[in-house]
C-alpha cells in the first residue's frame, strides 16, 4: 500500500533549521513522532495533531505544521470527492 505523504502534490520535509533549534537538537536527542491528519475534499490538510509525542512539544509543533503545508489532489469515490484522514510518522535524530 502506497503511503499518502506519496500521493502528495506538494508535501514538504520539517523545517530542519528550526529543528535544530530545538532542546531536543541540544540534547541531540533521536525518536518519533506521529502526526494524524485529515484531508479535504479540495485536497488540504485539517484536524491535525499529534497522535505520538516526540517529547520535546516544539518539535511536535514543527511536524504539524509541516504537515499543514502538504496538499493534496482531491481523494474520490465514485468520482465524488472524499475526505481522508491517515497519519504520517517522522523518525528524528537530533544533533
Amino acid at each position: 500500500m502506497e503511503a499518502i505523504a506519496d500521493l502528495a502534490i506538494y508535501n514538504p520535509d520539517p523545517d530542519y533549521a528550526a529543528l535544530a533549534q530545538t532542546a531536543a537538537a541540544q540534547n541531540q536527542a533521536e525518536g518519533t513522532t506521529e502526526v494524524s491528519f485529515c484531508v479535504d475534499e479540495a485536497g488540504a490538510t485539517f484536524d491535525i495533531y499529534t497522535s505520538v509525542e516526540y517529547g520535546d512539544t516544539e518539535v511536535d509543533q514543527i511536524c504539524r505544521d509541516t504537515v499543514a503545508k502538504w496538499r493534496f489532489r482531491p481523494f474520490t469515490v465514485d468520482g465524488e470527492p472524499e475526505v481522508v484522514c491517515s497519519t504520517i510518522t517522522y523518525a528524528l535524530k537530533l544533533n
